[in-house]
């Protein structure tokens, strides 16, 4: 289908599917979820190149969660480092047990049980904190609770990726890897708080001077997708760059903002 008549199709689908959403009382992103199930390839085909889809759904989702990140304060997160860490752990390997004993029941081999587990203790940052958004509690205790445990989440993929090889049988754990990984890590987390405590900060400030709204936009715009690939090199979700980005953004925008 050509492509402003496709876009046309969308834009109208979704105005209807989103009324009826909103007269319900759904979340939006329920109406937005069954939107791109019917205007995708599988559904009415109005849409169907599999990159493009990809490549905008991403674009979309590090927007998105950098937006989200603009409105939570930097400062509370810091604060509530024991939830990222107890409560994150508490929640992925309760699910992993309680998962693997399920399958186990079923009688799914230990290993498939396993893996079914790590996919299971996993969430949607973006559909989590959206949600959130809309209902006006990001920045509260349960909103920070459950940012704390989407962020241990996001951590706990790197080691799930180094020993799902060993579950699935096709080689030994390879540890070999493990201070590699480890330092590239820990080298774009010190990346990331420099850029955040003194070369953003600054470089926002200097953009504010020219008084130019477009450029400001568009450098903010940047920081997301820097952040974002920055902690994708890293191993962890570019979604979880794109919030980091909107946190260490956000003060600086209130105070700069020409």
């Amino acid at each position: 289908m050509e492509l402003i008549l496709a876009g046309v199709c969308v834009l109208l689908l979704s105005i209807i599917l989103l009324y009826f959403g909103q007269r319900f009382k759904l979340p939006s992103i329920v109406s937005f979820l069954v939107i791109g199930m019917l205007v995708g390839p599988f559904g009415f085909a109005l849409i169907t190149n599999q990159e493009a889809i990809n490549l905008f759904g991403e674009i979309g989702i590090i927007l998105l969660l950098f937006t989200i990140g603009l409105e939570f304060s930097f400062q509370k997160l810091l604060r509530s480092w024991r939830i990222v860490i107890i409560g994150g752990a508490v929640q992925v390997c309760t699910t992993i047990v309680a998962i693997t004993f399920i399958g186990r029941l079923f009688q799914m081999q230990f290993n498939e049980a396993l893996i079914f587990g790590f996919v299971v203790s996993l969430s949607s940052t973006a559909i989590v904190m959206k949600i959130l958004q809309e209902k006006g509690e990001v920045d509260t205790l349960q909103g920070r609770t459950l940012l704390g445990i989407l962020i241990f989440q996001d951590l706990a993929i790197i080691p799930m990726m180094l020993v799902l090889p060993f579950l699935a049988g096709d080689r030994g754990l390879d540890l070999s890897v493990l201070p590699l990984e480890a330092g590239k890590i820990a080298l774009i987390i010190l990346v990331i708080v420099v850029m955040a405590r003194w070369i953003i900060p600054a470089f926002l400030f200097r953009v504010a001077r020219e008084k130019n709204r477009e450029l400001f936009l568009i450098t903010i715009a940047g920081v997301c997708i820097v952040v974002a690939w920055l902690t994708s090199e890293a191993g962890l979700s570019f979604t979880l760059g794109a919030f980091i980005g909107g946190l260490i953004s956000g003060n600086r925008i209130i105070i700069s903002m020409p």
